[in-house]
């Protein structure tokens, strides 16, 4: 629901200001406001452990992220979200791909994930184009 309703809003702040770029900007330092609130508040007992083999694949899937975050923005500052809103919604065919690609011995994937990824897809678009 959070992620539908974003979308809204996006575009909306984007009709009153044009600045894709700004608000990917103000995006990363909202995100970094929730991570500083987390660790302060009670509910934050858990401490992030920072493993150093880590930092360079966090560092690229930050980066793919942010420019994700920022093209998606840049798309919704120049169309409309009933039609941008279904493109970004085929993540999860992606995200199948990229866990085909990246994460073999990690994850399995099983056909029961894949069919589900392509129903919520096929819904999308279904969706989309009864409009």
């Amino acid at each position: 629901m959070l992620a539908g309703v974003s979308h809204p809003i996006r575009r909306y702040a984007l009709s009153l200001a044009n600045e894709p770029l700004y608000f990917a900007a103000t995006v990363g330092w909202v995100s970094l406001c929730w991570m500083a609130g987390y660790l302060l508040s009670p509910f934050g007992k858990e401490r992030p452990l920072w493993h150093r083999q880590a930092l360079w694949p966090f560092l690229i899937a930050g980066s793919f992220e942010t420019l994700g975050i920022l093209l998606v923005i840049v798309a919704l500052s120049a169309g409309q979200v009933v039609v941008v809103s279904p493109i970004v919604a085929t993540s999860p065919l992606w995200i199948l791909l990229g866990t085909w690609l990246f994460l073999r011995g990690i994850e399995a994937l099983t056909l029961r994930t894949v069919l589900g990824a392509v129903c919520v897809v096929s819904g999308t678009i279904a969706i989309s184009l009864v409009r």
